[in-house]
């Protein structure tokens, strides 16, 4: 006979069976946990990118320092042209889909993306303005706030701190 294994004996029938079960279970623990780690993950993604904040990114020319909410809603709407009342303000804008956008459409504008769409696509065939472009990426939108002077946009601050553009400026919403 030989002597025991990690799985018990065949003289101890318990064991083995016993060894069995465990297994069994273990197993179906480490099944059950594979299905249930992608929603752990994406759940505490979220809440991890649902406590950062959203920020503005200007022209690095720009000699604004502060926007409050209630400023930056009347620029990304259309209420405000001009920076300072000479340089054109020119919005861009991320995708509707993307977090920065719907941090940004929810706690700065106070409305969805679609209601959003609705307000420039009113103002477009009004002929009162050309609605925003949107830019894929952080650093894509970045590169064109650096190219246009009356340029702002917005980001996730975790995203636009990557960002390595020289033209740009950050500054948060008071």
């Amino acid at each position: 006979m030989k002597g025991p294994s990690l799985f018990g004996s065949r003289a101890e029938p318990h064991a083995s069976s016993f060894s069995r079960r465990t297994l069994a279970a273990l197993s179906f623990v480490l099944c059950l946990g594979a299905f249930l780690t992608p929603s752990v993950v994406s759940r505490s993604t979220v809440l991890a990118q649902s406590e950062e904040g959203v920020v503005i990114v200007l022209n690095a020319r720009n000699p604004t320092q502060a926007l409050s909410a209630s400023e930056a809603s009347k620029i990304f709407l259309g209420q405000t042209a001009f920076w300072h009342g000479v340089v054109p303000v020119k919005v861009m804008l991320r995708p509707d889909g993307s977090l920065a956008a719907k941090m940004f459409y929810e706690s700065v504008l106070k409305q969805t993306p679609q209601a959003f769409r609705k307000h420039w696509d009113e103002l477009q065939l009004s002929g009162r303005g050309v609605a925003p472009k949107a830019f894929g990426g952080a650093e894509e939108m970045a590169a064109a706030i650096a190219a246009a002077p009356g340029g702002i946009g917005f980001a996730l601050s975790s995203e636009i701190w990557k960002v390595q553009n020289k033209g740009i400026k950050v500054i948060n919403i008071r």
